[in-house]
């Protein structure tokens, strides 16, 4: 930018700076200044400039030399030349223009460079990158320059500098002759094409490669086809042979069918609440699809065998609900609500009940973890150890951890425990019964009963198959129906039904071990208070005495 290159009989040269607009080609000027170098090229360095005739223009005409002149900078540099030869390697803008490309000829190679701004006089386009291709002769007018960064050869990348026709005017980059065209690798794919049947593949992809065909015939028979044309006709035709299907075999459409058959069935006998969302809706998807495949007379034998694949692949990541034990938290809620606001001091009771609410909100949660069941239930349990007893409450006796005891049992089925375990039950049970309906029971024999029946579920022993003739196993409710259990106490029944849908257990007999342990310790929790009263009392009793 901001210079100009004039040339006399003696040879010619850059002029910098020289920013004036309106100067034409062939203006007679007079430059005063002194030689500089910018990256290799040698410039006059612009101290004063006349223009000497702007009337009588003597265009300067390109001299014609070999394609080794042309690289020689040190003879020719800045002045206005022409090469003549044949198209070698070619580089490109981004945007697909012609940036540079080499010309050769028996003495030789020259760069030919076009700067991106550079158009074409009459169209204003850089459209050379049609003609100007490998193995066309061509010819190039430019003014010798020493390029700083041209592209290195077999690159893309910017190399070390090298001297380069300057192209003023993509005009005058002329195609003498194109280049020949090769249409070996187009007859080849022709060739292979033809020889293909059409029994052998699905409608569609046939169909595709028959118009792919049709078209590289064409590209074929044009004598004005470019090597371009030539060489996508030929990639068009190869890829639709390549995606070429073969139609789907009886065993392999017999196995989808069975397939889609085998999975519809299933998802009908499967409840949809026993598994995960996202794990259902993926068979649900993957059986729309491989519907949509059988029902397609044009599917290809891949398209069959990646139905089945992914069918088969949701079907085995069904992912069954898991299952949250609620028997704890039900216990503590129930032991909770056993026991009376006045008995306790104010903070305690808020403390309680802030945990209460909070259990039961865990509990009626359709989502809940069992870890939000884990913590609700712990955190419920601390608070009625937590409990204060007020001044009042130890004048009376205290049966909360009783009643709660007793109402442990009503959740319990005879069947689910051994005969033993389970007598020694109903032996405790009917004496805790005794007690509590006895208006003159004192706080030893509450105390008594509870540890008594306390001891009594914790020593129940789980039921086994070689235990009775029973033929429902311990821990396993009909997904369909209900069951029922009744539990003697004191003279009356009472009676628990659970449903599939439940949500608060996982099975119709209750659980032993470290779930039925933490239940036992919720009732000890809620009768914690109890202990302190019964030791004020003695203390005071003895006291008294």
């Amino acid at each position: 930018f901001d210079c100009i290159y004039i040339q006399d009989a003696t040879g010619g040269i850059d002029i910098f700076p020289y920013a004036e607009s309106g100067l034409e080609l062939g203006t007679y000027i007079e430059v005063t200044g002194y030689l500089a170098s910018y990256q290799g090229d040698i410039e006059l360095k612009v101290m004063s400039y006349t223009i000497l005739d702007s009337e009588n223009l003597n265009v300067v005409d390109p001299t014609l030399v070999t394609c080794a002149e042309g690289a020689d900078y040190e003879a020719n540099g800045g002045k206005l030349i022409q090469v003549e030869g044949t198209v070698g390697s070619v580089y490109y803008n981004s945007d697909g223009t012609l940036a540079q490309f080499t010309v050769a000829d028996s003495t030789g190679e020259s760069v030919v460079f076009i700067d991106g701004y550079i158009l074409s006089g009459t169209t204003g386009e850089n459209t050379l990158a049609e003609t100007v291709t490998t193995g066309a002769t061509v010819s190039a007018v430019g003014v010798l320059y020493m390029h700083p960064e041209t592209l290195a050869e077999g690159s893309d990348t910017f190399g070390e500098e090298v001297a380069v026709l300057r192209v003023r005017d993509c005009d005058e980059i002329v195609v003498t002759a194109a280049a020949a065209v090769d249409t070996t690798a187009l007859t080849a794919a022709i060739e292979q094409a033809a020889a293909l049947t059409q029994s052998g593949y699905t409608a569609s992809t046939w169909a595709a490669m028959q118009t792919a065909l049709t078209s590289a015939k064409s590209v074929l028979s044009d004598a004005d086809a470019t090597q371009t044309q030539v060489d996508e006709a030929t990639t068009a035709l190869n890829s639709a042979v390549a995606a070429l299907e073969a139609p789907v075999s009886e065993e392999t459409q017999e196995k989808l069918e069975t397939t889609v058959s085998q999975v519809s069935v299933l998802i009908q006998t499967l409840a949809q609440s026993g598994y995960t969302t996202e794990s259902w809706d993926a068979v649900q998807t993957a059986l729309a699809a491989a519907n949509a495949v059988l029902n397609n007379p044009d599917a290809s034998q891949s398209e069959v065998e990646a139905a089945i694949a992914a069918l088969n692949s949701a079907v085995d990541a069904l992912e069954a609900v898991t299952t949250v034990d609620t028997t704890a938290l039900t216990a503590a809620i129930e032991a909770a609500g056993a026991l009376t606001e006045s008995s306790y001091t104010a903070d305690s009771w808020a403390t309680l009940e802030t945990a209460l609410q909070n259990a039961n909100a865990v509990l009626s949660d359709p989502d809940t973890t069992q870890d939000e069941v884990d913590e609700a239930t712990a955190a419920l349990t601390s608070a009625i150890a937590g409990l204060v007893t007020t001044t009042a409450a130890t004048d009376t006796v205290n049966t909360d951890a009783l009643t709660a005891a007793i109402a442990a049992t009503e959740t319990l089925t005879e069947s689910g425990y051994t005969a033993d375990s389970w007598a020694a039950l109903e032996t405790a049970l009917q004496n805790a019964n005794a007690v509590l309906s006895d208006p003159d029971a004192t706080q030893d024999e509450v105390d008594e009963a509870t540890a008594a029946l306390i001891a009594a579920l914790n020593a129940l022993v789980a039921a086994t198959a070689d235990d009775g003739d029973s033929s429902t196993s311990s821990g396993t409710t009909s997904s369909g129906g209900s069951s029922s259990s009744t539990t003697t106490s004191g003279g009356s029944s009472s009676s628990s039904t659970t449903s599939s849908g439940s949500s608060s257990s996982s099975s119709s007999s209750p659980k032993t071990g470290d779930t039925f342990q933490l239940l036992l310790w919720v009732i000890l929790l809620a009768g914690s208070a109890i202990g302190l009263v019964i030791y004020f009392r003695r203390k005071r009793t003895d006291n008294a005495e």
